[in-house]
C-alpha cells in the first residue's frame, strides 16, 4: 500500500500550472508560498515524512521509479520525472537524499561494466551519456545512476553539495579500482566544479586532490589506461579553469608516484619533473 503510494503522490510534481491551481483552487496572495507548485512540493514532502516508514525506505521506492520506468512512465516523460524525484528527495531532510550516495556507491562496487575491464565492448563515455544510453537497445544502469545523481546534486543547496568531498574521500576512492570506475566518477563531480569554484573554492580544491589520488590507486592496480589522454585533458580543464596552482604540493606528491606515460602527460602540471622531453604516443580513445 505504501509503496504504491509513492510514485502516485510524486506525479503531481509533474502537474502543469493550470492544472495544478484547479486541483487547489488557492488565493495565492494570502499563502505562505510562493507558487502552487512550491504548495504541491511541501505537501507532498510532509506526505512523505507522515508515512508509517523509513525515510531510507521511503527514498528507495522513489529511486526504484526510475529504473522500472518502462512499466508505468512513457519514454518522453522520463526526464520530467527524474527531476520531479529529484525535487522531492533533496526538499526532505538527510536520511532520504543520502540514499543517492548510496546508490553511487553501489552501482560502483556492482556494475559489471564498471568493474570488469572490457565486460562490453562499447565507449564508456558512451555508455555513460544519458541521452545516447536510453536511446539504445544496450542502456547502462550506470548511465540512470549518473543522470539521476546530477539532477539531484543540481537542486541540492550548498550545504547539502559540500557534502560530496567527504562522500568521495571515504565512501567512493575505497571502491574505485578500474579505469571505468574513475571516469564514472569525473563524470559525476566534473558539472559540479564551477559552482563549488563559485560558491566553496575549498570544496573544489578538495575535490581535486582526491581524484589525483583516486587516479594514483587505480594507476597502481597496473591496468591498462586506454583513455589517458582524456583523463589528463580533465586534469589540465581542472588546473586552468577552478584551481590554479592551489593544490599544487598535494598534487605534484601524486604525480611523482604515476606510471611515466601519465608523468609525461601531466607534466606541465607538476614542473619537478625530469622528463620534460620524453616524447610520447597518444593513447587510442576507440
Amino acid at each position: 500500500m505504501t509503496h504504491s503510494v509513492i510514485p502516485l503522490t510524486s506525479a503531481r510534481l509533474l502537474m502543469t500550472d493550470v492544472e495544478v491551481e484547479k486541483l487547489l483552487g488557492v488565493d495565492w496572495r494570502f499563502t505562505e508560498f510562493t507558487s502552487a507548485p512550491a504548495h504541491v512540493l511541501y505537501s507532498t514532502c510532509a506526505e512523505f515524512l507522515a508515512l508509517p516508514i523509513a525515510g531510507e525506505k521511503v527514498a528507495a521506492g522513489l529511486i526504484d521509479i526510475i529504473f522500472s520506468w518502462r512499466h508505468h512512465i512513457p519514454a518522453a516523460s522520463l526526464a520530467m520525472w527524474m527531476n520531479a524525484i529529484a525535487l522531492i528527495i533533496t526538499a526532505l531532510p538527510e536520511p532520504y537524499w543520502k540514499m543517492v550516495f548510496q546508490l553511487i556507491v553501489k552501482e560502483l562496487q556492482e556494475s559489471d561494466f564498471l568493474t570488469i575491464p572490457h565486460a562490453a565492448d562499447v565507449n564508456p563515455f558512451d555508455a555513460l551519456a544519458f541521452t545516447k544510453s536510453s536511446l539504445s537497445q544496450r542502456e547502462y544502469r550506470c548511465s540512470y545512476v549518473l543522470a539521476l545523481a546530477h539532477i539531484v546534486c543540481h537542486h541540492f543547496n550548498i550545504g547539502q553539495l559540500s557534502t560530496i568531498p567527504k562522500f568521495i574521500k571515504e565512501q567512493v576512492k575505497p571502491v574505485v579500482e578500474t579505469e571505468r570506475q574513475f571516469l564514472f566518477v569525473c563524470h559525476l563531480i566534473g558539472p559540479f566544479l564551477q559552482r563549488f569554484q563559485q560558491e566553496r573554492s575549498y570544496c573544489c580544491v578538495e575535490l581535486t586532490i582526491e581524484l589525483y589520488e583516486i587516479l594514483e590507486k587505480v594507476d597502481k592496480a597496473g591496468a591498462e589506461l586506454k583513455y589517458m589522454d582524456s583523463i589528463c585533458d580533465f586534469f589540465y580543464h581542472i588546473k586552468y579553469k577552478f584551481v590554479g596552482d592551489e593544490p599544487k604540493l598535494e598534487v605534484e606528491k601524486v604525480i611523482k608516484n604515476l606510471r611515466t606515460s601519465l608523468q609525461v602527460r601531466l607534466r606541465f602540471i607538476a614542473h619537478h619533473t625530469t622528463i620534460e622531453g620524453t616524447p610520447v604516443a597518444p593513447t587510442p580513445t576507440n
